[in-house]
């Protein structure tokens, strides 16, 4: 609803890094109902949820994401660095743009908060972190840097909330899996802007209180990392660059399995225009 697919969208695509944005909707779709028919017990989405930050992009999102809640999957997100208080937020028609709202924090909070915040054990006063009780015995600690008191940056605050967290999951017998949208870990090809700026601070602790693994999702790029303090960071490629992908999770008493998958995009038509580099 925010493009007519014209010129404007088309020079968008080609200058961009390879998102496929003139079928998200479709990509998403596909990929959603994926979801449904394996029914995980959670899905995590780690930021970016929208290009722009439109406003109307999260609306209708959150409507596909109620869908999986009413089929008995819990979601939980945190917002990446296109989400919120975007410049970037704009729709196309014909051979132009037009900017639209976008939305603050507070919004993204109150907006997704079906979805991880209002079922949280425990959530982070300095950004929009926070502790969901996964199972019995796992929690999953959601780490936001984007809506953070110091951008790209785990202020002390946050340390400290972390680290109470990480000491009471310890008290309580709980394993932790960790999730950001930025890397944790600095990687071979990227650095500044797409890994925390501190993210050694968060490693410190995670090795210190067991943390199994971080996953996060910012460098579109498959890869996966063991630091120096041997806490494994696993970065998922976008959904929206083919091949679609997104990450399978397994977590058993002695093992965390962690598997790639496409998205099957058959059923919506795609599936050559997936699977065509130079499309």
């Amino acid at each position: 609803s925010l493009t007519d697919h014209g010129s404007a969208l088309e020079a968008y695509i080609t200058n961009s890094d390879g998102k496929d944005m003139e079928y998200s909707e479709e990509l998403i779709s596909a990929f959603l109902d994926e979801v449904i028919e394996k029914k995980p017990h959670v899905l995590v989405l780690t930021g970016d949820l929208t290009y722009g930050g439109e406003k109307k992009s999260h609306v209708d999102l959150i409507n596909k994401l109620k869908n999986v809640e009413d089929a008995g999957i819990h979601v939980c997100v945190i917002p990446g660095n296109h989400d919120m208080y975007s410049g970037t937020a704009v729709s196309f028609a014909g051979d132009s743009y037009t900017r639209v709202d976008s939305i603050t924090s507070e919004e993204f909070s109150s907006m997704y908060g079906s979805f991880g915040f209002d079922e949280a054990l425990s959530r982070d006063t300095d950004s929009l972190s926070y502790v969901y009780q996964c199972a019995p015995s796992t929690r999953l600690l959601f780490v936001d840097v984007n809506a953070s008191a110091m951008y790209n940056r785990v202020s002390d605050t946050t340390l400290e909330w972390i680290e109470e967290q990480l000491k009471q999951a310890e008290e309580d017998h709980a394993r932790i899996i960790a999730f950001s949208h930025q890397s944790m870990l600095k990687q071979t090809v990227f650095s500044t802007g797409y890994v925390i700026a501190n993210g050694s601070d968060l490693e410190k602790l995670y090795e210190q209180y067991g943390v199994i693994a971080n996953f996060s999702g910012h460098l579109h790029i498959q890869h996966t990392k063991t630091g120096d303090h041997n806490i494994p960071e696993a970065i998922t490629s976008s959904l929206a660059v083919s091949p679609n992908q997104y990450a399978e999770i397994t977590l058993s008493s002695t093992a965390l399995d962690y598997q790639t998958r496409s998205t099957d995009v058959s059923a919506w038509a795609l599936s050559n225009h997936s699977d065509n580099p130079d499309l």
